[in-house]
């Protein structure tokens, strides 16, 4: 996933609540760093959830634990970071959340950046505007990879809210569109689960 486009503070407070029905928090990079062993246990553990879930091939699990430690090379873009896990649907879909300070961010270079990076294919902006997070944009980009001489396409979804002093940053990632098309109802969710922190940015 692309890195963020402005530095989050890790030493902001906020509070977070997600659906675990269809989200598995991934660990964090003080997680890693303290436990040598967090990364394979978090791996057991997600391909656990999904075979308490559904009947799994050792070929699903096989594929699972694959994807598993890929997004697990992603921890620490993001302060919080989610795999979408629908029931009984592969899924490789991630969403990253970050608050922030409003002014570590310029809306208007993000986007710029955000939609002219090389490998976007198409994009759509749309404007939002929220009672509890305020207002911003939501771009979705459809971009590909070329994996064993096949174009695979890749969505790419980002929400970036303004509410006074402070950002919002949402960005989800991933290639089984299936997956994708049910993750659509629930961004706007998960921007409702943040609670923005009640003081100024230091």
């Amino acid at each position: 996933m692309t890195p963020l486009p402005f530095e989050s503070d890790a030493a902001v407070h906020w509070d977070f609540s997600y659906d675990a029905e269809w989200f598995l928090p991934l660990p964090t990079s003080d997680d890693l760093h303290r436990e040598p062993l967090a990364g394979e246990e978090w791996i057991e553990g997600a391909v656990a959830h999904y075979t308490e879930r559904a009947e799994l091939t050792a070929g699903d699990r096989e594929a699972l634990t694959v994807t598993a430690e890929a997004l697990l090379s992603l921890v620490g873009n993001a302060a919080t970071q989610l795999w979408f896990t629908p029931r009984g649907v592969y899924s490789d879909v991630v969403v990253e959340v970050t608050v922030a300070a409003a002014a570590a961010m310029e809306a208007d270079k993000v986007l710029e950046e955000l939609a002219t990076l090389p490998d976007a294919t198409a994009s759509e902006l749309i404007a939002l505007d929220t009672d509890a997070h305020g207002h911003g944009f939501l771009l979705r980009r459809t971009s590909a990879v070329v994996l064993e001489d096949q174009a695979r396409p890749i969505a790419n979804w980002t929400v970036l809210l303004r509410k006074g002093e402070w950002a919002i940053m949402v960005m989800a990632m991933g290639s089984t569109l299936e997956a994708f098309a049910l993750m659509e109802e629930h961004i706007l969710r998960v921007v409702q689960g943040i609670t923005l922190p009640s003081g100024s940015p230091q």
